[in-house]
């Protein structure tokens, strides 16, 4: 799969002053390739998930971050600074956390 076309894309979409493009081409291709790449994965060997308690702290912080981020934008329509700060400050403590 070649990133060349998506990469030039995003570049040209964030060029012309269109951010929810770029959003949009990010976001469907991250979810494409990751669900194409397990459904296909978990065809040829099934997938079990071991480390339970892992697995739902990572799935509670994407649901903590993505409704503080979703509250950010939808207030005014864009994402400040130190909102941005503070999305990348719990994500950095989300991290340390998993590895500890």
């Amino acid at each position: 799969m070649n990133p060349l076309p998506e990469l030039i894309f995003s570049f040209r979409s964030l060029e012309d002053h269109e951010p929810t493009m770029y959003f949009g081409n990010l976001l469907g291709s991250i979810i494409a390739n990751s669900t194409l790449i397990l459904g296909v994965t978990s065809l040829i060997y099934p997938i079990q998930i071991i480390a339970v308690e892992k697995t739902a702290i990572a799935a509670a912080a994407f649901i903590i971050i993505f409704l503080i981020f979703w509250f950010f934008v939808r207030s005014k329509l864009k994402l400040e600074r130190w909102e941005a700060f503070l999305l990348l400050l719990i994500y950095l403590t989300f991290v340390v956390v998993e590895f500890l």
